[in-house]
């Protein structure tokens, strides 16, 4: 990790001391500058392809501001060259800026850039149904879901929760919820990564009361565009029930694959199995 760090640190230096590529000043928080085409921003991360670093994400709260970089002019030293007027440039703030400085530390700065904290930038939705008959026959339901997602250049992290409850003819007829994780360890500039799944469920009309399992292994990324994606996951893993007569751990093999498209600016079509 530490090697990893150095080798970030050389290449902002360097990357500074050069005479910048046309492309988005990202002026950070921390004091560094980063020259970069911008290709996706939704108001928590800043993505910039970078021609050094490839694809960085970066928390919008580390951008203290974003201006359009101008092409070096090449001057001869025997040819004065005509003064050019330049328009003042303005700042655009498109994050706040915290009130404490982040540490100088190159260590802790691009540790910040490539692994912000656990709890920021998730992407998090809030479901709610409810829907009933009455006739010949009364029927109620209710379906209560919640969902958040996080991506950064190391790692992605998917939760979902949901729990359902329905009643015909004023007899319960599903009682069931379940909450699943996955998490995926990226590799930069490889096509595998490594994942692990856990999920927990309880069912009122299944033998058995409650059911955990768990698998990991690797996967593999088939397609990856900024608006497209497809990846493909194989392990071994794990299932156990709680309160039924099988109560044995019983090993399993995981496949799935799943297929994420944006198909415009804030609306996905995302489609798994497993």
């Amino acid at each position: 990790m530490k090697y990893w760090l150095c080798y970030i640190a050389v290449c902002l230096v360097h990357i500074g001391l050069a005479t910048p590529a046309l492309g988005e000043r990202i002026e950070l928080t921390t004091g560094e500058v980063l020259i970069a085409p911008v290709i996706d921003q939704d108001g928590r991360t800043l993505v910039l392809q970078h021609p050094v670093l490839g694809r960085i994400s970066l928390p919008m709260s580390l951008v203290k501001a974003m201006l359009p970089e101008q092409p070096a002019v090449a001057r001869n030293a025997n040819i004065e060259a005509a003064p050019v007027a330049e328009a003042p440039a303005v700042a655009v703030p498109v994050g706040e800026t915290p009130a404490a400085a982040l540490p100088a530390d190159e260590a802790d700065v691009h540790e910040a850039l490539a692994a912000n904290r656990f709890w920021d930038n998730w992407d998090a939705r809030l479901e709610m149904g409810v829907n009933g008959t009455q006739g010949n026959s009364d029927t109620s339901n209710f379906r209560l879901g919640f969902g958040a997602t996080k991506e950064t250049n190391r790692d992605r992290w998917d939760f979902a929760a949901v729990y359902n409850l329905a009643a015909d003819g004023g007899k319960t007829n599903r009682h069931e919820g379940h909450t699943r994780v996955l998490k995926d360890w990226l590799m930069p500039g490889s096509a595998w990564f490594w994942f692990a799944r856990g999920r927990a469920e309880f069912d009122e009309f299944q033998d058995w009361d409650y059911r955990v399992s768990g698998s990991g292994g690797p996967g593999y990324i088939l397609v990856d565009e900024p608006k497209l994606r497809a990846v493909l996951r194989a392990g071994m893993g794990a299932q156990k029930e709680f309160g039924s007569t099988d109560n044995e751990l019983v090993p399993e093999a995981s496949f799935g694959g799943e297929l994420v498209w944006e198909f415009a600016k804030g609306h996905k079509l995302t489609a798994s199995s497993t």
